[in-house]
């Protein structure tokens, strides 16, 4: 798999099982308001976290839908629960 993230905020995964036919796995995930200018994986694929300006924001990969954080699992400032952003102080 190879993901790929866009300036309009959007992340697309890819299958690249024919790496010069790669094939979009699903639709675009609407990760971010602004421009994703990182993305980074868990080491067993199933969380993916996306960076934009100011925010990032967590995604179960294999649900394709954002993931809900645990309050525990917050430290300082402020991160993406349940798919809501808010600015990172």
């Amino acid at each position: 798999m190879f993901i790929s993230g866009d300036e309009c905020g959007k992340v697309r995964l890819w299958s690249i099982t024919s790496p010069k036919h790669p094939v979009p796995l699903g639709l675009p995930l609407e990760a971010n308001d602004v421009s994703v200018d990182s993305l980074a994986c868990s080491p067993d694929w199933n969380l993916l976290a996306v960076a934009g300006t100011a925010m990032v924001k967590l995604w179960d990969l294999a649900a394709q839908t954002p993931a809900p954080l645990a309050p525990s699992s917050l430290a300082t400032g402020k991160l993406s629960i349940l798919g809501q952003s808010a600015p990172m102080a």
